[in-house]
């Protein structure tokens, strides 16, 4: 995944020795040119609403909620362990070693 958020973040640009280089450390076949396919190219989105309040139908406006805010406190387990009296086999090594 590093080399995922590399090539994400521009920070490396795939090549071929790459390809080669991934391909031999998962173990995967050599890549077939033929069946290649290239992933789609994302454009980046444009905002539809021009200012104005109105969005160009009847649709509402998508609104987002906040986070709610983490829960603190004690953790939760109970205030006594289960204590028992051990049973007759506890303690004893009937392995045969």
């Amino acid at each position: 995944f590093a080399i995922r958020n590399f090539v994400g973040a521009n920070i490396i640009t795939p090549d071929d020795e790459l390809e080669t280089f991934v391909r031999e450390m998962a173990d995967a076949p050599p890549m077939d040119k033929a069946t290649q396919r290239k992933p789609p190219e994302l454009e980046p989105q444009e905002d539809e609403n021009d200012g104005s309040g109105s969005n160009g139908g009847d649709e509402s406006p998508l609104k987002v909620q906040p986070p709610e805010p983490p829960k603190v406190g004690m953790p939760r387990q109970k205030a006594q362990p289960p204590v028992k009296t051990p049973q007759a086999n506890a303690g004893s090594d009937r392995s045969g070693g």
